[in-house]
């Protein structure tokens, strides 16, 4: 660790030692014009709007928001009033400990001229707004840098006991760099994300949690298109999305409950792909693989293939859809997390630049000032460039801005710690990367008034991402590698679930193979293959299994209607000779197939594969299969159908073969048998006729002997 980095700690803990020692020997309402309640009450003060964001000497500061009563009893005598810490922030650390604590900051004033009442009484769960107007000259701030600044809520409860106190307060920052030629302004690329959540099975069907909502004006959706403008952002795309509103903007299926709805075409979703052509046209576009896979999960688990079927998809679907080829050169872990084994299978499938988090780099934490956020990784497949993209400002952006009055206090976050970059080193040209969380859901002006805020701030300025690959790695990263936790945490799939969705894709493989020509069965159930990998899966276990189960009983529900039908047994009555077979195609597309026997015993009976045949949708043809046996009796066998390549499909179909074969000594066994029969009845004949002549000759003694005793 350096010199420099020592001391900046040793400085860090001797301002948390004082200010600890400050909040116990004032309490920081003393210097407050209202009573001694140490803590809010059941009130939440907002911030709606700060102008300017990044104020000069000249400027005139302005607060609008509004006071909550979120308690139980009304607030009477409501006022609001600003207080300032003169104290400059020293470090990126205190931004965020200042961002996340609850109470008002050590040694805060309040600032004369600012306080005032609200003019009415707040009930319970009703609002009432407030403005704050004041010069900067009025602030008397002392020298450049980062301040906190605070607005403070009082008034009376009439249910508790009398007297006003504070109720509430809300702290946010004031970022004050007048002086513009004292420092070279850090260059910001963002990664401005468009990403969905798995919203179709196997069918193609839209799944229940679908929300169409998210490209109405107001949605997600619409707000993180339009409200990027001109600004040079790079767009990180999952192509999933874009097929998947393709599909809403038409006529589609909705699951309902064991069946399908059918629903009209979803005009929000036509207006927003159409809203998304036109933006990203022309721009740069980092496309994610399609369905943004768990990258590490599959690697660890032996499926990496997965990987690189995602991307080939990816690059299908954006040349369809935008009519361009995005850039699948670029990839994002999840997680921002990647390590050596994830980092070779993306270098092996094309990959040149991965972003990773800066979390996984643990010479940034050695450090006292932010450096460019690039290094070189190499990797078994070859070399990579890795941007990384800054933990602190993707914590800024982390929280929840969906609500009314989290936007501005995230932006004026966001600019004190881009001002703390920059006053680490003024005078070094430094260039990071903000990436928003992946399934970025602001409020519809918090994504605008970030990237306003940003544009705005003199010490910053905006880039494209491709400004920082063509940066040198500076010499503080030359030699930092990644590093991975050792234990894969929540955030993978589990090996069961990669093996499983490893297995339910061969299985697709090799019914796509018996195919004339795959058609929409066999691509809903690709791409639903491909969202079963979804990184979202990891935080919704119980989901992502029964999403798998349902699509692994589709893919074996498909294969099975295409079958040998017939006799469980035939007889062959040589030892040449045909087995007889019929195969049935039950699938609405034609299949290509042939049909092999393979004995259990071997040696028993030795057969050859029937000819490759064509069979129609719903249609039955019969097959030959030659076969020769070599001894007599019931041969078990079992039927497999395989495609023009050889490999096996679907489940093999028990037969049992009946040979009743003599071979020659059985021939001449029978043919001598046959002749011995023919010679015993010629002699049974020859003595019925002698008998049948001596029978009258007796008769006629016996009559010439009864004559002559008569005589």
């Amino acid at each position: 660790m350096s010199h420099a980095a020592t001391s900046g700690r040793r400085r860090y803990r001797l301002f948390c030692l004082g200010a600890a020692l400050t909040l116990i020997v004032a309490s920081p309402l003393a210097a407050a014009p209202v009573g001694a309640a140490p803590a809010p009450t059941g009130a939440q003060v907002l911030l709606d709007d700060m102008t300017p964001s990044a104020p000069q000497a000249n400027s005139k500061l302005v607060l609008r928001g509004e006071l909550r009563n979120t308690g139980a009893g009304t607030i009477r005598q409501a006022s609001v009033s600003l207080l300032l810490r003169r104290r400059l922030l020293i470090d990126r650390g205190e931004v965020k400990t200042l961002a996340e604590a609850t109470d008002l900051p050590a040694g805060s004033e309040p600032i004369a001229g600012t306080g005032g009442p609200l003019g009415r009484d707040v009930a319970p769960g009703a609002s009432v707004p407030w403005t704050i107007t004041v010069p900067i000259s009025a602030l008397h701030l002392g020298a450049d840098g980062v301040y906190a600044i605070s607005v403070q809520a009082a008034g009376q409860r009439d249910n508790t006991t009398p007297g006003v106190r504070r109720v509430g307060s809300l702290t946010t920052f004031l970022p004050y760099l007048s002086k513009p030629k004292s420092f070279r302004p850090v260059t910001i690329s963002w990664l401005w994300p468009l990403a969905g959540t798995p919203a179709r099975d196997g069918t193609g069907a839209f799944l229940q949690r679908a929300a169409g909502g998210e490209f109405a004006p107001t949605g997600r959706l619409a707000q993180l298109v339009a409200t990027v403008g001109k600004y040079p952002v790079t767009w990180l795309l999952d192509p999933e999305l874009l097929d998947s509103t393709a599909e809403l903007s038409v006529a589609h299926q909705r699951v309902n409950g064991s069946g399908t709805t059918d629903e009209a075409a979803d005009p929000g979703a036509a207006k927003w792909l159409s809203d998304v052509r036109t933006e990203l046209a022309g721009k740069p576009v980092a496309a994610l693989p399609y369905g943004d896979p768990d990258l590490a999960g599959l690697v660890h688990n032996g499926y990496p293939g997965a990987i690189a079927s995602a991307e080939a998809q990816s690059r299908l679907v954006t040349g369809r859809t935008l009519d361009r080829q995005s850039d699948t050169s670029v990839a994002f872990p999840p997680t921002g997390l990647a390590d050596k084994a994830t980092l070779a299978a993306l270098r092996t499938g094309g990959t040149q630049t991965v972003v990773l988090s800066g979390a996984q780099f643990p010479a940034l934490a050695t450090l006292n000032h932010t450096p460019t956020g690039r290094v070189g990784v190499d990797t078994e497949a070859g070399h990579l460039e890795v941007l990384i993209a800054d933990t602190g400002l993707t914590d800024d952006l982390s929280g929840d801005l969906s609500a009314a009055g989290t936007g501005a206090p995230a932006a004026q976050r966001l600019l004190a710690d881009t001002a703390m970059i920059t006053l680490e080193r003024p005078n070094e040209q430094r260039s990071i990367l903000i990436n928003p969380p992946r399934r970025w859901n602001p409020s519809p002006d918090s994504a605008g008034r970030l990237l306003n805020a940003v544009n705005g701030a003199p010490w910053l300025r905006l880039a494209e991402l491709k400004s920082l690959s063509v940066l040198p790695v500076p010499s503080e990263l030359a030699n930092a590698n990644p590093a991975y936790p050792p234990v894969p945490g929540p955030h993978e799939l589990k090996p069961g679930y990669v093996n499983r969705l490893h297995g339910t894709a061969t299985d697709l493989d090799r019914l796509s193979a018996v195919l004339v020509k795959p058609g929409p069965m066999i691509e809903s159930l690709t791409d639903a293959t491909l969202v079963a990998a979804a990184s979202t899966w990891t935080t919704d276990p119980k989901g992502a299994n029964t999403y798998l189960r349902n699509l692994a009983d589709q893919v074996q529900d498909d294969t099975g209607k295409v079958k040998v039908v017939g006799r469980s047994i035939v007889t062959l009555s040589s030892s040449n000779g045909n087995i007889p077979l019929t195969i049935y195609n039950e699938l609405d597309a034609p299949v290509r197939v042939r049909a092999e026997v393979q004995p259990l015993v071997a040696g028993r009976l030795r057969t050859q594969a029937s000819d490759l045949v064509t069979i129609a949708a719903g249609r039955k043809v019969p097959v030959r299969i030659p076969a020769k046996a070599t001894v007599n009796g019931i041969t078990r066998v079992e039927v497999d159908l395989v495609d023009a390549a050889g490999d096996r499909f679907g489940s093999p179909m028990p037969l049992r073969v009946n040979v009743t074969n003599y071979g020659s000594v059985g021939l001449i066994i029978v043919i001598g048998g046959g002749g011995l029969l023919f010679t015993a009845a010629v002699i049974r004949n020859i003595r019925r006729i002698r008998k049948a002549r001596a029978a009258p000759a007796s008769s006629g003694r016996a009559a010439r002997t009864v004559d002559a005793v008569q005589a």
